[in-house]
């Protein structure tokens, strides 16, 4: 996203402003929310969605179990090697937020 703003930056505001609107009708909790999009971004292959979510599905609520879980789901859509990456991507930001947050 670091480049889609400085590049294109009001492509960049159009699309945060879709997403705000696209939350404030969404009957869903946060925490379900981010779930549900780390099973899509396991789908598309998206490792970089992976990091950003991971951390909103934990300040969230969500669990670690909860973040397998959801990735997990997406195998019979998206492979193997899809939910492998996202599962490494994952678990390796679940460590680097835990590491953070026990220095602070």
């Amino acid at each position: 996203m670091k480049n889609l703003i400085a590049e294109a930056p009001s492509i960049a505001e159009a699309f945060f402003n879709m997403t705000a609107v696209i939350r404030e009708h969404c009957p869903l909790t946060p925490r379900e929310r981010e779930l549900i999009i780390l099973s899509v971004l396991t789908a598309n292959k998206a490792p970089l969605g992976i990091v950003t979510h991971v951390g909103r599905a934990l300040e969230a609520g969500a669990i670690k179990a909860e973040i397998v879980s959801a990735i997990t789901l997406a195998l019979p859509l998206s492979g193997i090697s899809a939910v492998n990456t996202a599962l490494d991507v994952a678990l390796e930001t679940i460590e680097k937020l835990q590491i953070k947050s026990e220095s602070a």
